[in-house]
């Protein structure tokens, strides 16, 4: 009922949260969110309870088995290394989830280019961000401004941007075991330009 209280904007950029939550660690509750869109976009009580217990197991297992944030509560940040430097740029009038979505595609771009993820799954994340009306891409963003901005966020570790990858959905990647990949800043350029 409570969510019935919100702006739709605002119910849009939790969604983008929860999607994150199935992509980075459980396959069968992403497919749950794509065969129960019409019921969630409806706000279908019984569906969102669902819904929100799962993200909430999610969030809080990953909490658990990672308390001082060592490597595995990386995941959580996906979609965030762009989203923070746009919620930046935007004097933070950008909702942070709608950032997340844009930042969640994006990651999953250079993940594909990567070979990581397929263009396949790839599609299937866009395709759910579009159905429950989330912003896939930028507009008018001035890339070196974003950079830049990127270049002050807390995953930045010795002048290095770093991101959370799909592997595929409901599995995040890892490069030497660590959660927090490296990326060049010509791969990031690569992407923001598509």
């Amino acid at each position: 009922n409570t969510l019935k209280t919100l702006p739709r904007r605002e119910f849009k950029g939790g969604m983008a949260e929860v999607i994150k939550h199935a992509m980075i660690m459980d396959k069968e509750y992403f497919e749950f969110l794509e065969e129960n869109a019409d019921a969630i976009n409806s706000l279908n009580a019984d569906v969102l309870v669902k819904m929100i217990q799962r993200s909430c197991e999610i969030k809080g297992r990953v909490g658990e088995l990672d308390e001082e944030e060592k490597n595995l509560r990386g995941i959580l940040n996906f979609g965030h290394t762009i989203g923070h430097g746009l919620e930046k740029i935007s004097n933070y009038t950008l909702p942070h989830g709608h950032a997340v979505s844009i930042g969640g595609r994006y990651a999953g771009e250079i993940s594909a280019s990567r070979r990581l993820l397929s263009e396949k799954e790839l599609e299937r994340y866009i395709t759910l961000l579009e159905i429950f009306g989330l912003p896939k891409e930028m507009h008018d963003v001035d890339t070196a401004e974003l950079m830049k901005a990127m270049g002050t966020d807390k995953k930045v570790e010795k002048g290095q941007k770093n991101f959370v990858l799909p592997q595929r959905i409901g599995e995040m990647a890892t490069v030497n075991g660590k959660y927090k990949i490296p990326v060049a800043d010509n791969e990031i350029t690569d992407v923001l330009r598509l």
